[in-house]
């Protein structure tokens, strides 16, 4: 196996596999929600929420639960995109 890892021809897919990661990586888009439909959109210098949807979702981590209350969150509607 060691030898196939360090072959030229793997060598050139990873550089391959590396590359495509990383344009991927960079393509921007905008994701709206809205009822039971999602759209999705190019990015447009949009508000970036992602750190509000991590705090928000945090509390849902497997083992983050206190018992068996439930807690819900409302959201603030947002058309930005």
């Amino acid at each position: 196996m060691s030898g196939y890892v360090a072959s030229v021809r793997f060598q050139s897919l990873m550089r391959d596999a590396i590359h495509i990661k990383e344009s991927l990586a960079a393509i921007q888009y905008c994701i709206r929600v809205k009822g039971n439909g999602v759209t999705v959109l190019h990015y447009d210098v949009e508000i970036d929420h992602s750190a509000d949807v991590l705090r928000i979702f945090e509390k849902f981590k497997q083992g983050a639960g206190q018992g068996s209350q439930r807690r819900t969150t409302r959201l603030a509607r947002h058309e930005s995109c």
